[in-house]
């Protein structure tokens, strides 16, 4: 396992975590209650499970931040949530998102 991301924010490392498995990258969050805790061990980070993803979720976890904020909201073809247009994956049953029109 090797970590690629941390943050002071848990929900941040848990929507990276569900980008990284749409992308099929397992993945998992550690340290994930440090934010609340006096003298945690460290910040929440996403850590993933097999070393040989790690360039590729770097690249992965790049590329989102590049992406565009103003892309429009979606809904879940699921569970029929809205989601916020940059989401990769539904906040409530982590369904993909649909593919953009394009």
């Amino acid at each position: 396992m090797r970590p690629v991301y941390s943050s002071f924010i848990p929900v941040d490392c848990e929507v990276l975590k569900s980008y990284l498995e749409t992308h099929g990258i397992q993945a998992v969050v550690l340290n994930e209650h440090s934010a609340l805790a006096e003298n945690a061990a460290g910040p929440p980070t996403l850590w993933i499970v097999n070393d040989e993803d790690e360039l590729r979720a770097l690249q992965i976890i790049a590329q989102r931040g590049k992406e565009d904020p103003s892309l429009p909201p979606w809904r879940c073809e699921r569970c029929k949530e809205e989601n916020e247009g940059p989401f990769g994956v539904c906040w409530k049953c982590r369904s993909p998102a649909p593919p953009l029109a394009g």
